[in-house]
């Protein structure tokens, strides 16, 4: 490869090398008095250089394949755009249905339940007033009796679920925070953003109760 010739991404195997190997060195070097220093920075110099070869090289096929990339999403999206919009609609209709559907078949499973507690009510009372006029006093106290003291049938039908092909059902249950002040401890998180910001604009000044303020210092390489 001719040195003042930039190399294609075909033709970066001394590069690749090269590169494979900075890690380790940068691991095992000391850095221990002003040479060891200087050559540190030298590394830097060179590590700095072939990143923004890298860069060079990589940023225009990138570019391309992100364009074509970003050509396809919005090909998908005017398709899926309007499947979406369909089936949200027909999902938030089929819910509501299904909902208001239940609902009626619960409450006319209780009007028909209540319909035959009334119907037996009604057949003992009938019951109790024959025995009566036939002079079985006894009998129709001891049948009042058992009917007074006999727990109630409580009826609770629930509708079997409505069922339709390419229609299932997933149950979200959702909250809303009324008093945030109520809200226990536990389900709070740190706005580390905040933190964050107030830290780096008050550096070393920062004093927050609970939080422990330091410094670690980066260093750039300049590239030359």
């Amino acid at each position: 490869m001719n040195p003042t010739t930039e190399p294609s991404l075909a033709d970066l195997s001394s590069i690749r090398a090269e590169v494979r190997t900075l890690p380790e060195t940068a691991r095992s070097m000391p850095i221990t008095d002003d040479a060891s220093f200087r050559a540190a920075g030298a590394i830097l110099v060179r590590i700095k250089a072939l990143r923004a070869l890298v860069d060079r090289l990589f940023t225009p096929h990138i570019k391309r394949a992100f364009e074509a990339h970003r050509a396809l999403l919005e090909d998908r999206r005017r398709l899926d755009t309007p499947l979406a919009e369909a089936e949200s609609i027909l999902k938030r209709r089929v819910a509501a249905f299904t909902l208001d559907e239940e609902e009626r078949r619960a409450c006319e499973a209780h009007r028909r339940a209540a319909e035959s507690q009334e119907a037996r009510t009604a057949r003992v009372w009938a019951e109790v007033e024959a025995l009566e006029a036939a002079g079985y006093h006894g009998e129709a106290s001891d049948l009042v009796q058992e009917f007074v003291n006999a727990p109630p049938v409580i009826v609770s039908p629930t509708p079997a679920p409505l069922k339709a092909p390419g229609i299932s059902y997933r149950e979200v249950w959702r909250y809303e925070v009324l008093d945030p002040m109520q809200v226990p401890r536990e389900y709070l998180t740190i706005d580390h953003t905040k933190l964050g910001g107030f830290v780096r604009a008050l550096k070393s000044a920062a004093s927050i109760p609970g939080v422990r303020v330091w410094v670690e210092r980066t260093i750039a390489a300049t590239g030359r």
